[in-house]
């Protein structure tokens, strides 16, 4: 029994291929929080309840070639990943335990690589900002986040519709805030929900309603953007994302480049230190289709 993730490269021609072809098209992410959350545990930005893993189990079952899930178990590991830097999380087969055991999902399923455009931005930049320039900049974006404006404009460029939550266990207010959301829903070419878990429920009830536009959960790169170390991988490398803000944001000054040139020496340092897979909890080989822990 097992399920697998695409990889960077085939998560990303495909999500390409569907932007093209389809005014609806949603992309959700769930990592390891969203899993946990899902079996009613607390996460990062929530605080567990039977009613929150229900309505995110409900979204995360959405079953549609135009909803697409991706999900941290079981994707290969790509060049420059690194523990804290996109390699699988380590515990992945418990992931993968709970998924196909607990919330019976089928085995043999394949899912969207779930840290793709975290990947992309901090080691394909030119990819991450054709992306963003061919799906998102100059479209009629609607954001729902608590990042502030000014910070989702220097990545995204001018949003049209902004709908402010709270940083902190969204999903209990959603009764104060979806209203807001819906309103100008269906005038929205873009969606970008930025609400951690509540994220996926976004996604999920807009979805229901028929709202047709390019629904994206984009994730922590708006963090990195914004300044704030949520994950490891900003930690690490959130510095890089100055390369994918629009030009007239990005940091050209000495000290961010010392700064810059200080993380990268850091990063090699620790990666020579620990070793390429260290923590990594298995390796995958694409061309062999073959799992070795």
């Amino acid at each position: 029994m097992s399920i697998t993730s695409k990889s960077i490269d085939d998560s990303f021609s495909h999500l390409c291929r569907l932007l093209e072809t389809n005014r609806k098209v949603y992309f959700g992410r769930y990592g390891d929080g969203e899993i946990y959350t899902m079996l009613g545990a607390d996460c990062l930005e929530h605080t567990g309840s039977s009613e929150l893993a229900a309505d995110l189990r409900e979204a995360f079952f959405i079953d549609d070639p135009l909803y697409l899930r991706a999900v941290g178990v079981n994707y290969p590991v790509e060049k420059g990943m690194v523990h804290g830097l996109f390699a699988p999380y380590t515990d992945n087969f418990q992931l993968e335990k709970d998924l196909l055991g607990t919330l019976h999902v089928f085995d043999d399923t394949v899912f969207e690589n779930q840290i793709l455009f975290h990947y992309l931005a901090v080691f394909r930049p030119e990819m991450m900002n054709d992306f963003l320039n061919r799906y998102i900049r100059g479209k009629k974006i609607m954001f729902i986040g608590g990042t502030p404006r000014e910070v989702v404009e220097k990545i995204f460029g001018p949003v049209a519709f902004y709908i402010p939550v709270p940083t902190k266990n969204a999903y209990y207010s959603m009764k104060d805030w979806f209203a807001d959301a819906m309103v100008h829903a269906h005038e929205a070419e873009v969606i970008i929900p930025s609400a951690g878990v509540t994220s996926k429920i976004i996604l999920g009830r807009l979805w229901k309603m028929g709202v047709e536009a390019h629904c994206l959960d984009i994730g922590s790169l708006i963090d990195a953007v914004h300044g704030k170390s949520s994950r490891k991988w900003i930690k690490l490398m959130g510095h890089r994302i100055n390369r994918i803000v629009l030009p007239v944001y990005r940091d050209r000054s000495l000290a961010f480049r010392l700064y810059a040139l200080r993380k990268e020496i850091f990063f090699v340092l620790r990666r020579l230190y620990r070793g390429r897979f260290y923590k990594v909890p298995y390796h995958y080989t694409k061309s062999k289709n073959v799992f070795c822990v």
